[in-house]
């Protein structure tokens, strides 16, 4: 009995030396796998030697971060303790590899160390009580359920990583159409769509893509990280298709345009697209009626549908047109017929008047004035408050003269060629108008027709 007991306290005594002179003892431990031996506590230190699987080592030193100082036959190190199993019963000997691996002498009474992030422990343990158990290892951290997107192909350039559950239907600026490759962790998807809204093109990813295929790379513009199926939101609904009709003045659509809405009713074009017409594009179930003549007169179609080529009676001989839906409107009743007051022939000499009421020669009650300034300036000026507005060679006949915009200004006979025609509003108030029709002499030959309105 007093040997027992001399025996447990020499081993309190030698527990005691260990605790406080940890370094001066070794735990002894194998590798469980093949494993690298670093100069520092960590996986950024350089590799100076590999422990093969089984191979006995002393544990001299661990730290908080989980890695241990090791020495064996070969390279001294660090290794990750993880991969390290202590020897069972095992106590530990002198610094250096070869330490004692034999159990306490007394049959009923063991030696046991832990490796722990703390560095080597040692335990002394008598009689039935069992030996101390090493605590489990943690359990892994848990890796996120992310996806990471990349401005350059194989993972590189800048990032941003996003959580399951985010949505974008459009990208920031800065990210839009700029997306080479995608990472994705803890089971997240992602979807990729080259538009907006999760429109156009549309790929789903379940695993890592170091190169987006060539009509995503760098042309994704929403995004959708999940995990089982896609929200698939509904992308907004496009806006009302216009009403109208569109007219070209090329064929097939092509040349200047210009768009009227369902209600447009014109029965003179203007000037800029009279005879000009040549195609047409009609939406939002617009209809629309297209005449030769002014005030819906001459041939007249109408058209529910896109004409590409106007019918050769018709292209670039459009003057009136309506734009309607449903059925064909009922044309409006024609403007009344102007009852003409005075027309006929006037030959107008150098320095004489014409009265356009009446069409007579003289000074009284006269409209206008063939003014010989010199043998070359010559105008035709207006008299007694009458106007003038030059129509070129069209003749616009009752209508277009009561549209017309008037002035007092007197013209020159050079911007008058023959076969001009030249709107007037006589000073009697009535609508006039005259055309060149060629000289005799210096006598101008006019033709005239004013209207009583």
């Amino acid at each position: 009995m007093k040997i027992i007991s001399k025996s447990i306290t020499i081993l309190i005594a030698i527990f005691i030396m260990i605790v406080t002179s940890a370094s001066a003892f070794a735990a002894p431990a194998t590798s469980n796998v093949s494993l690298n031996v670093r100069t520092g506590p960590g996986t950024s230190y350089n590799v100076v030697d590999t422990l093969y699987t089984g191979e006995r080592v002393e544990v001299t030193e661990c730290v908080s971060n989980g890695w241990c100082r090791i020495e064996h036959t070969g390279p001294d190190g660090w290794v990750s303790s993880r991969y390290l199993t202590p020897i069972a019963g095992g106590s530990g000997g002198g610094s250096g590899s070869g330490g004692s691996s034999g159990g306490s002498s007394d049959p009923d009474c063991s030696f046991g160390i832990t490796i722990g992030p703390s560095g080597p422990s040692f335990s002394l343990s008598c009689g039935d009580a069992p030996a101390p158990i090493a605590p489990p290892a943690p359990p892994p951290a848990p890796v996120a359920q992310q996806a990471c997107l990349y401005k350059g192909n194989n993972f590189s350039g800048s990032r941003t990583c996003k959580p399951v559950g985010t949505v974008r239907p459009t990208m920031t600026a800065s990210w839009n159409d700029a997306v080479s490759s995608i990472k994705l962790s803890g089971g997240a998807k992602i979807r990729l769509c080259q538009g907006t809204n999760f429109t156009g093109l549309c790929s789903v990813y379940s695993s890592n893509k170091a190169v987006l295929n060539g009509a995503l790379n760098n042309r994704v513009s929403s995004y959708e990280v999940f995990v089982g199926s896609p929200s698939a939101p509904t992308p907004p609904a496009p806006p009302p298709v216009a009403s109208e009709v569109c007219f070209y003045k090329g064929h097939n659509f092509t040349g200047s345009r210009g768009c009227a809405p369902v209600g447009t009713n014109k029965p003179t074009i203007s000037a800029a697209w009279n005879d000009t017409i040549s195609s047409l594009k009609l939406t939002g179930g617009a209809k629309v009626k297209i005449c030769q003549g002014a005030n819906f007169t001459g041939l007249c179609t109408n058209n529910t549908s896109n004409q590409a080529v106007l019918n050769g009676a018709l292209n670039n001989r459009i003057s009136s047109y309506r734009v309607y839906s449903g059925g064909i409107p009922v044309p409006p009743a024609p403007p009344a017929v102007p009852v003409t007051f005075s027309t006929g022939p006037i030959n107008l000499q150098q320095t004489y008047s014409a009265n356009l009421d009446n069409g007579n020669i003289g000074a009284a009650g006269a409209d206008i004035w063939y003014q010989a300034v010199t043998a070359v300036n010559k105008f035709i000026t207006p008299r007694n408050g009458a106007k003038l507005s030059i129509s070129g060679s069209s003749n616009r006949g009752y209508a277009g003269c009561s549209t017309a915009a008037y002035t007092g200004n007197k013209i020159s006979i050079w911007a008058m060629p023959v076969g001009t025609y030249v709107c007037v509003k006589t000073n009697q108030g009535r609508i006039s108008e005259f055309r060149l029709n060629g000289y005799t002499g210096t006598t101008m030959r006019l033709g005239y027709t004013t209207w009583a309105n």
